[in-house]
């Protein structure tokens, strides 16, 4: 104890350590005769190596949880949530309603780690029974659990008139999201449906489709052609319209040279101008 309580660091950092690994309840038992006397860390100490003895730290936790040190505090709602204490849910309400940011969430998440027999019900009738910021709380820590069974609950506060409260319980709905939570939101009487209205004082919508227009190619013109090894001749009028010449008198050198088709002489004339 002297090790606990003493001005030695060392030697006290050493027992804290040993005082956590050890399961001996004679030595957990004098320590808590001497709960008062000794430094938070200590304290500490023994809730973490009573707590691995199962429900009989739930007293020293709640002794723990009344402590002026918000370390101690937080570290309490941590082991009362661990094991499973309904008893402490209305504490583990007030603190995560009021207490400090790190405390405040230590205690969310006891209240949606409590389980086991008696646990759900004492629940609901705490929130019940306890005012708008716990019962913001408690709503809060229903979605968290997932369990569905608490849906109708979630719905009656999901009305309320106080604006945590609604949230609360919305935002567990949304969490647990069951089919019965969606028939308040989505169903309305059938004068009043803003569907039918439309429908009543509105024109018949016709869809328009504006006809897709296809830009049509125009003609490829004969000077747009291969002409022979110089490349396509677009690039160059003046050689296109050259050969559109040279094939046309070509083809009337052609016509006449034929058997009976005109004479010797234009024979020679075309000759000359391909020349």
């Amino acid at each position: 104890m002297k090790a606990l309580t003493g001005a030695d660091r060392p030697i006290q950092i050493a027992a804290l350590k040993l005082l956590r690994e050890i399961n001996d309840r004679h030595v957990i038992q004098a320590c808590l005769d001497q709960w008062t006397s000794l430094p938070v860390d200590a304290q500490l100490a023994v809730l973490d190596s009573q707590a691995k003895l199962g429900a009989e730290a739930r007293p020293t936790a709640r002794l723990a949880a009344q402590s002026p040190n918000a370390l101690l505090r937080t570290a309490a709602w941590e082991t009362l949530g661990a094991l499973n204490d309904a008893d402490s849910i209305p504490a583990l309400a007030k603190a995560a309603a009021h207490a400090e940011p790190a405390e405040s969430q230590a205690a969310r998440e006891a209240l949606a780690r409590l389980d086991g027999p008696g646990v759900k019900d004492a629940l609901l009738s705490q929130i019940a029974a306890s005012a708008p910021p716990e019962k913001a709380e408690l709503l809060r820590a229903l979605g968290e659990r997932g369990d569905r069974s608490v849906a109708n609950v979630l719905l009656q506060n999901a009305t309320s008139d106080v604006q945590p409260v609604r949230l609360a319980a919305l935002g567990s709905l949304s969490k647990l999201a069951p089919p019965e939570a969606v028939l308040p939101c989505s169903t309305s009487p059938p004068e009043r449906s803003p569907r039918k209205i439309a429908t009543r004082h509105s024109r018949p919508f016709t869809p328009f489709t504006k006809p897709v227009q296809t830009r049509r190619k125009p003609p490829m013109a004969s000077s747009m052609r291969w002409a022979g090894s110089g490349g396509p001749t677009a690039s160059n009028p003046a050689a296109a319209r050259r050969n559109c010449r040279r094939r046309c008198l070509e083809r009337r050198a052609n016509r006449q040279s034929r058997p009976g088709c005109g004479s010797s002489q234009g024979s020679r004339a075309g000759a000359r101008a391909m020349a």
